[in-house]
């Protein structure tokens, strides 16, 4: 062991006042998750159910923890360094690789998402343990733990990929809560105890716009979608109604990050005693940004074809009742009701407009609460 190590200091030279700054190959390196943010809303698409939801938002947790724990990393090591560039791109290699089997993660090829993963996962971690070991011996006793933490997870991953049906997505799950409870213990081990936030030296403001980096993927992903689905479809006003309802939803999670959170977020972790122990996630924006993304790739089956009926759920209030209680009926639409055929736009439409007018009912609430200054 004594031959292992870095002979150069690999880490950030961090001035007093002065933030990290993102490096053209962090982003080079981040258009690998547009794809699989891309592949994801596929996943969804092909399993329009309650575990297609549930399998696609736990794909979305894996894929957010390897960017974020790689993000980690970039904030600690200095991307300009030839060494951390290469450790970068062979993540990109297996993030391709990890992006492409990703709609069938839980068919075929569960077993190249698994080797891709524990790759990066692993792999990154010993990469910082050689990094470190000469240069900084808190943070290389801290990844140390980190990377038992990892490699006991890997198991799982490569055991749920052997497996099949249920008992890979067991495996799986068990695999995922291993690495999410890490930080919550501050990895703790046996042998080497537990971490102190202290060690871990986060640059807050490098992590916050990081953070909304990721974002833009999310959101580019759905500006993406609309626009090209929007192109190749007949501009009938329910068309153009749903594009606007589709802007008006990317507007308002934007706005929602960005112009609220965001800010607060990088207020909070620079000014923060201890900003490793502080948790940011743009998780529940990313997931609108992929559902939105994933209805808009639906619309060009059977958009406007004529049906000969659907029924729509409408609230309504009862008349009866005194205590003002909300009763269910139904509205039913026919081609004859509708000469166009658009029936089935309206309908998905109404699905459309309830997320949408969630999300700008949820920013202009936001907004009034905020404290604007001129």
């Amino acid at each position: 062991m004594t031959g292992f190590g870095s002979k150069y200091d690999l880490a950030r030279s961090r001035d007093d006042g002065e933030e990290a700054k993102v490096e053209f190959v962090e982003l080079f390196f981040d258009l690998v998750f547009v794809l699989a943010v891309t592949q994801i809303s596929h996943l969804l698409l092909r399993h329009l159910s309650v575990l297609g939801a549930f399998q696609s938002a736990f794909l979305l947790l894996a894929v957010w923890w390897v960017w974020v724990f790689t993000a980690w990393v970039t904030n600690w090591m200095d991307p300009r360094r030839a060494a951390v560039k290469f450790l970068l791109f062979s993540l990109m290699l297996a993030g391709l690789v990890l992006s492409s089997s990703l709609p069938d993660a839980f068919e075929a090829r569960g077993l190249a998402f698994a080797a891709a993963y524990v790759f990066m996962q692993v792999g990154r971690s010993a990469f910082m343990l050689w990094a470190l070991r000469r240069h900084n011996a808190d943070n290389f006793r801290n990844f140390l733990r980190i990377t038992q933490w990892l490699v006991l997870s890997g198991f799982f991953w490569l055991a749920g990929a052997i497996a099949e049906g249920e008992a890979r997505f067991a495996f799986w799950i068990a695999a995922l809560a291993i690495e999410y409870a890490g930080p919550a213990s501050r990895f703790w081990t046996p042998w080497n105890g537990a971490s102190s936030t202290e060690d871990w030296d986060v640059e807050g403001g490098h992590m916050a716009e990081r953070s909304a980096l990721f974002i833009i993927i999310a959101l580019g992903e759905s500006v993406l979608v609309t626009g090209a689905t929007f192109a190749e479809m007949e501009w009938t006003w329910p068309v153009i109604a749903a594009f606007l309802v589709s802007f008006l939803g990317t507007v308002a999670m934007w706005w929602l990050y960005f112009n609220v959170g965001a800010e607060k977020a990088r207020h909070d972790i620079e000014h923060a005693e201890d900003p490793a122990a502080l948790r940011v996630s743009p998780i529940p924006t990313c997931r609108c940004c992929w559902s939105q993304a994933s209805w808009w790739r639906r619309l060009p089956t059977n958009w406007c074809s004529p049906t000969p009926s659907v029924t729509i759920p409408n609230r309504r209030r009862s008349l009866s009742s005194s205590a003002g209680r909300r009763s269910m009926s139904s509205v039913t639409c026919s081609s004859s009701a509708f000469p166009s055929g658009d029936c089935r736009c309206r309908t998905w439409l109404a699905w459309c407009c309830s997320p949408c007018w969630r999300s700008l009912r949820h920013c202009w609430n936001r907004c009034r609460s905020a404290r604007w200054q001129q």
